[in-house]
């Protein structure tokens, strides 16, 4: 899923293109992620989640870069 795809369930795979299209496009994710999006299954309110869920992560990274606190999970193995 870290690269960007996840082949081996397609509502999975639809979910991980439509994060990183949100994420790369700053919230302006192309029509044909999130059509597929809605296609795997998922609602808007889904979709709400997800943006929250990014707006979470973002807003944790940039305390950390602040602030410089340690990390206190293992790190995911560079892919």
């Amino acid at each position: 899923m870290r690269k960007g795809s996840a082949s081996f369930d397609k509502q999975l795979d639809a979910l991980v293109k439509f994060v990183a299209s949100v994420v790369t496009s700053r919230g302006r994710a192309n029509e044909e992620t999130k059509q597929s999006f809605f296609d795997a299954g998922y609602t808007e309110a889904n979709m709400i989640d997800v943006v929250i869920v990014i707006g979470d992560k973002i807003i944790s990274n940039y305390i950390h870069n602040l602030t410089g606190f340690e990390i206190d999970f293992p790190l995911a193995q560079s892919i």
